[in-house]
């Protein structure tokens, strides 16, 4: 029987040695949450929220100090007044109220992030959802929609520009739509047909072999141990490495489709290879597998096999709001 803790050493032990085998993952210090080291400060702000909760009237060093804590190797928040702009992308429910107390360890600090409530004016950019600090009435808050737009177009922007992985899911029905909306969105992408390409290499090496492309669709349907399906995965296994190698290569950021092959044919490795090597120096600036699915989750699969992510911010939801904003026809869906 395992000693009390024992299983709790060993998890920690398997996350920390995962975390030292990658040159991009880090492993928080409390949690035992791996995520990518110079993760984006909006982006750690938004997954620390927990460690505000209850608090009220939070002092800019304790704000970064929290979330210092909790991602030491994520990149550092800016001071005030562009911090005011980064807990609002953060959705913290956070203002700045410039006349609370000032922290004590501080004194010439005065003011402090407090929660937002109805009637609250004070903010030093003089924003609120509810009304202005120069008595020019109420403004319209923004709908759930536009907040979800804006909010999906930040996140694809900051995954961008840290030539991140990151699965982008959407509902089945609106696949071609999503496609179609990142291509116009951020037209540097190099848009890769996973299954399209595979059968074409599979192809090829079936030809070179002088395998009948007749035989390998049989072996398809063969159940699952038998010779047939052990030849037919060999077949996968060779004809993927050159696709993988390509990929590693491109010099522009990636975004795969129709990866259900992968999961298919036990290869979503390939997804940990790529993971890994985005956006280092032998690797390509960045890589986006967008996944339609019935069923949105923060652990997004394909076809029932996890996809290898390392958080909660290598995995967003594409809201059809923001897919009918590139492309108005998808809004009839």
């Amino acid at each position: 029987m395992a000693a009390p803790g024992e299983a709790l050493l060993d998890d920690r032990r398997l996350l920390t040695l995962a975390a030292a085998a990658s040159a991009k993952a880090s492993l928080s210090p409390n949690r035992l949450e791996l995520y990518p080291k110079g993760m984006p400060a909006v982006e750690a702000l938004r997954l620390a929220s927990g460690t505000l909760a209850g608090l009220d009237g939070i002092p800019v060093r304790e704000l970064h100090q929290r979330v210092r804590d909790r991602y030491p190797d994520a990149e550092l928040l800016p001071d005030r007044p562009l911090l005011d702009r980064y807990v609002e992308q953060a959705e913290l429910g956070l203002v700045w109220d410039s006349n609370l107390p000032p922290d004590p360890t501080f004194p010439e600090n005065k003011g402090a992030y407090t929660r937002r409530r109805s009637g609250n004016t004070s903010s030093a950019s003089g924003y609120s959802l509810f009304s202005t600090s120069r008595g020019h009435g109420p403004r319209l808050t923004k709908t759930e929609e536009q907040e979800a737009c804006e909010s999906c177009a930040q996140r694809l922007t900051a995954s961008r520009n840290s030539r991140g992985f990151v699965v982008l899911q959407c509902r089945h029905d609106l696949a071609t739509w999503a496609e179609s909306a990142l291509r116009s969105a951020f037209p540097d992408l190099t848009v890769v047909d996973v299954e399209a390409d595979l059968i074409a290499s599979m192809q090829a090496h079936a030809s070179r072999m002088q395998i009948p492309w007749l035989t390998v669709v049989t072996a398809d349907a063969a159940k699952p141990g038998t010779t047939d399906d052990r030849n037919l995965r060999t077949l996968v296994k060779s004809a993927m490495q050159p696709l993988t190698a390509k990929l590693r290569a491109s010099a522009a950021p990636l975004l795969l489709i129709n990866p259900g092959l992968l999961a298919r044919y036990d290869l979503i490795s390939v997804l940990t290879d790529l993971r890994d090597a985005s956006g280092t120096l032998t690797g390509p600036p960045g890589v986006w597998v967008l996944v339609p699915t019935g069923s949105f989750g923060t652990h997004p699969t394909i076809d029932g096999a996890a996809v290898p992510i390392i958080g909660s911010h290598q995995s967003m939801v594409l809201p059809k709001a923001w897919i009918a904003q590139q492309n108005p026809q998808a809004g009839a869906a």
